[in-house]
C-alpha cells in the first residue's frame, strides 16, 4: 500500500534549501524506509505582496528555471 503525505516546509536563510531537502530524504532512511522520490512545488502566497517569491527564487537560481 502506498500512502501519500503532504508537509509543507518553509525555506529559511539560515538553513539553505539543498540542505533542507538532504534534511528530509535522511529522516526517510533514518526510519528505514526506501531512497524518496522528492517532489516539490513553488507557489507565491494568496496574500498579494507586490514580490513574487517564485521570481525571486528564478532570479537567485535561474538553474531552476527547467522547473517552471
Amino acid at each position: 500500500m502506498r500512502v501519500a503525505v503532504h508537509i509543507s516546509f518553509a525555506a529559511s536563510k539560515k538553513e539553505p534549501l539543498a540542505e533542507m531537502v538532504g534534511r528530509v530524504r535522511q529522516a526517510f532512511l533514518d526510519a528505514g524506509l526506501p531512497e524518496p522520490t522528492i517532489r516539490f512545488t513553488l507557489a507565491d502566497s494568496s496574500v498579494t505582496s507586490g514580490v513574487s517569491a517564485v521570481n525571486r527564487v528564478l532570479k537567485r537560481y535561474p538553474e531552476m528555471k527547467r522547473f517552471l
